[in-house]
């Protein structure tokens, strides 16, 4: 059955009406035709919607709204060609089962796909110790998906590479505020992260903040055991705070000792 009937002769406010939505539309609601349509009443569809949309039809007094009526064109031709050819529509059913299947849902996966591939080729920069291109593909990444906390994280840990060490010791513990603060806001969205947290606490420890860092290196090992780096750090840190408490000791008895002599 049909959802609605072309009108016979476009309006502006068809225009604008069809433009402003189509593409929040599936395919079926564009051509106006149920899921379970032939081929032959989508094709009569077509045909019906093209006779009025057509660029060629376009009355001379819509001429400002040419380029809104085209895009409607194009919409409605990319239903056409892919529900009435089989393997298509089989393939575009999944998507609409799966609560997508409009031109704004393709949007945000082709969107989230691309950000994914450009992360990908920043990981393999910032391996080859290509920095600027790395936080270049990045920002890029970001652009096109800038909730994804993986992204900020491995920019924020790019830039700290970029920065380099601190050039003196009063600028270092403010060296990495900015990358410090995105990891933070990384972390309050995911606790969890085992890499953000990686991250914060290697520049926190660059930034003299040891006490803080440990707390990350021991919560990264928590999270994950196999963490090489930040086991080592824990273990060299309790080392450290072993031997310092030692020789404390140590030289608490050399006094009790030296006082009990004389």
């Amino acid at each position: 059955s049909e959802k609605s009937p072309p009108p016979p002769q476009l309006t502006s406010e068809d225009i604008t009406s069809w433009h402003g939505n189509i593409d929040e539309r599936t395919f079926y609601d564009i051509l106006g035709v149920e899921q379970n349509a032939t081929v032959a009443h989508i094709q009569s569809r077509y045909f019906a919607l093209a006779r009025v949309w057509h660029p060629d039809r376009l009355p001379d007094s819509l001429g400002a709204q040419r380029a809104e009526a085209a895009r409607v064109f194009a919409r409605i031709n990319e239903a056409f060609q892919t529900l009435s050819v089989a393997g298509k529509r089989q393939e575009y059913d999944r998507l609409v089962k799966a609560g997508g299947g409009t031109a704004r849902d393709r949007e945000i996966v082709e969107r989230v796909v691309d950000s994914a591939m450009l992360f990908q080729k920043a990981e393999v920069q910032f391996r080859r110790g290509d920095y600027q291109r790395a936080a270049e593909l990045l920002n890029q990444a970001i652009a096109k998906d800038p909730e994804e906390p993986s992204y900020r994280a491995l920019r924020a840990w790019v830039e700290a590479h970029l920065l380099g060490a601190a050039p003196s010791e009063q600028e270092r513990p403010l060296y990495y505020r900015e990358q410090i603060d995105t990891l933070n806001e990384v972390i309050e969205q995911d606790p969890e992260y085992e890499r953000a947290l990686y991250y914060r606490a290697e520049l926190l420890k660059r930034s003299g903040k040891m006490q803080r860092a440990i707390r990350d290196f021991r919560a990264v090992v928590k999270l994950n055991p196999h963490n090489i780096d930040a086991a080592r750090e824990v273990r060299l840190f309790e080392k450290r705070a072993q031997k310092k408490e030692s020789s404390n000791s140590g030289g608490i008895l050399g006094r009790w000792f030296r006082k009990t002599n004389r």
